[in-house]
């Protein structure tokens, strides 16, 4: 009965991402990705939320909701069914075998679930012609199972999407267990830390990736990130080539995708300089879209 209920929550959210998509006019393969504009998901990704397969990341609503869809509601259903969600996964961890271990092909949400984050800090370099060099970002993360070995994270560079545009940095405190790149050239990537952590030693760790691009693409001119569940703290650093830095440059926080894509309110706006270099901290973030956005010269 409670795996009927679970699964009847999943339904339901699936119904309503359904009837929203139809009420617009919207085929499977037409709903946004609000973090990429451009681009869609895909119809499996669709069906398989819309049908209660899966259940919709925060990332895909927020997709329903620029088509119309009340977020407050479907953020209720969504709530509902990872509700029912974690309940099949505590019962999993319960009844799993002591020698079972997770390894580096587990799902990415299976390797998220080990960890929190608090903290994030972007620094980001800009070159010639306002072209993305360097993004590197420190992210810290708060142990939530026994041990950690595995960190995944993921990167595109909206401005060139072609294959081979993006490399991952090396590092010694970790190595590459898998990634996948898409065809758009966004990489999916998954650690393993050189030494896993245990929570009752570190219940918290750092861990720096960089991504370096290879392009002559001009970037958008914005830096954002929706920040799905309660984190203390983001924060961006970047680096305009003095020479081709931002003409103005102003902060975002905001409930609304396109945030960015707005004139600015004079509170926004960042003092401008000589030097190229920005930087602003966000605080006590939940469910918000955070960063820069800028007018290039």
């Amino acid at each position: 009965m409670a795996d009927e209920a679970r699964d009847r929550r999943a339904l339901q959210l699936g119904a309503e991402l359904k009837r929203v998509r139809e009420r617009a006019g919207r085929t499977g393969s037409q709903i946004p990705k609000v973090h990429t504009p451009g681009e869609f998901y895909s119809d499996t990704q669709v069906s398989q939320a819309e049908t209660g397969k899966v259940v919709a990341s925060e990332q895909l609503v927020e997709g329903y909701v620029a088509i119309g869809a009340n977020r407050a509601g479907l953020v209720r259903l969504r709530d509902a069914a990872l509700d029912g969600k974690a309940a099949t996964r505590k019962t999993e961890r319960l009844t799993r075998a002591p020698e079972a271990e997770l390894t580096a092909d587990a799902s990415i949400d299976e390797i998220r679930g080990c960890y929190s984050i608090d903290s994030v800090e972007h620094i980001v370099t800009y070159g010639e012609r306002g072209v993305l060099k360097h993004w590197t970002t420190v992210t810290r993360i708060r142990c939530a199972s026994p041990t950690v070995k595995y960190f995944a994270f993921s990167g595109n560079y909206a401005a060139d999407q072609r294959r081979g545009v993006l490399t991952v940095a090396k590092s010694g405190d970790w190595s590459i267990a898998r990634s996948a790149e898409s065809e758009k050239g966004a990489l999916d990537v998954v650690v393993e830390l050189a030494r896993p952590v245990k929570q009752a030693e570190t219940p918290f760790f750092d861990v720096v990736h960089r991504f370096d691009v290879r392009s002559d693409s001009t970037a958008e001119p914005h830096l954002s990130e929706f920040v799905p569940h309660f984190r203390d703290r983001t924060a961006y650093r970047v680096q305009f080539e003095p020479s081709a830095g931002p003409q103005r440059i102003w902060h975002i926080r905001s409930n609304d995708a396109a945030a960015a894509l707005r004139d600015p309110t004079d509170e926004q706006l960042l003092s401008c300089n000589g030097h190229g270099f920005y930087h602003c901290d966000f605080r006590e973030i939940d469910r918000e879209f955070v960063g820069l956005a800028w007018n290039w010269r």
